[in-house]
């Protein structure tokens, strides 16, 4: 019988495609909420723009990529929302 620790149970249970599903979910819905907590609450936007100010180029890089992929994100889903509703 093959012994298994809790690193084994913990590693397999992350990778099982339900609950990285759910991780990609979790994640878009941060880049969702990211994207409209930046437009509309002044005191999370201070808080990203003084990242970006602190932040090297590697990290300014990052920081940029990310706020792209929110960008993309959070004017994509809700437009394609509408369509699907309106069609």
């Amino acid at each position: 019988m093959l012994m298994r620790g809790p690193l084994d149970i913990c590693v397999n249970h992350w990778s099982s495609p339900r609950v990285l599903e759910l991780l990609e979910t979790a994640e878009t819905a941060g880049y969702l909420l990211g994207f409209w907590g930046f437009l509309f609450s002044s005191r999370y936007r201070a808080q990203v723009l003084a990242r970006w100010r602190a932040a090297g180029p590697s990290r300014r890089a990052q920081l940029g990529l990310e706020g792209a992929i929110s960008t993309a994100i959070g004017v994509g889903i809700p437009a394609i929302i509408i369509w699907v509703v309106r069609t």
